[in-house]
């Protein structure tokens, strides 16, 4: 797993992650720790100072058509390997709503 720290930041390759999204630290423990680090980039978007694309979970769902324009389903989609592209309340709620959970 890479994980670099930075300023206190946790960063995460998305590819190296061994627990789910929400454990932003990837400690295999949903905690205080997990919200911190969330809030620290809380209104960050892709470029800003603190900026943390382990915080953007949020995903993006992208509509699938049929040949008639029919939408038949949705496909998760990222913007530049990250979720929705900014770290919102949307993200802070995917770790609140697993906090306290133990992975590992």
């Amino acid at each position: 797993m890479l994980i670099v720290a930075l300023m206190g930041l946790v960063t995460l390759s998305a590819l190296a992650a061994t627990y789910p999204a929400w454990d932003i630290n990837q400690d295999g423990v949903v905690n205080m720790r997990d919200v911190n680090i969330e809030c620290m980039a809380f209104g960050s978007f892709v470029g800003s100072a603190n900026w943390n694309p382990a915080c953007d979970i949020n995903p993006v769902y992208a509509p699938i058509y049929d040949d008639t324009g029919k939408i038949i389903g949705y496909d998760y989609k990222t913007i530049l390997g990250y979720g929705d592209g900014r770290v919102d309340m949307r993200d802070i709620n995917w770790v609140v709503m697993h906090f306290g959970k133990v992975y590992k």
